[in-house]
């Protein structure tokens, strides 16, 4: 996903900046937490159940916590811990959860297992 040349990642890059920028009123300060679920398009003949296909999960990551900087934290090395990740099948998009971490970790797990068994 994190192409620059790819006219798709510019499209979805503006649509992430845009949907992070109402989100956020100013960057976090301190350490914060992401958790994230990426989704991708099934393939006409998936080799696999797992979503095995290029960009790697990494890449999502990399693109995604360069563009939040300066709207939801000030600089990514604010980011301590990246909880449960997924890339899996379904309408292109992402689902991403960032908070800082003086939250209560109780919710914040609670969040989390919503996230995920709404892709189930």
């Amino acid at each position: 996903m994190y192409q620059r040349s790819n006219p798709k990642w510019e499209l979805w890059s503006r649509s992430l900046v845009a949907t992070a920028k109402t989100q956020f009123r100013e960057p976090l300060d301190g350490a914060v937490a992401m958790g994230a679920v990426f989704y991708v398009s099934r393939p006409q003949k998936p080799k696999s159940c797992h979503v095995i296909t290029k960009p790697d999960l990494d890449n999502y990551l990399y693109g995604v916590t360069n563009l939040l900087k300066g709207i939801a934290y000030h600089d990514d090395n604010q980011i301590v811990t990246i909880l449960p990740t997924a890339k899996v099948y379904g309408k292109p998009g992402a689902e991403i959860i960032i908070a800082p971490i003086t939250i209560d970790f109780d919710k914040w797990a609670e969040k989390l297992r919503q996230l995920y068994r709404s892709f189930k």
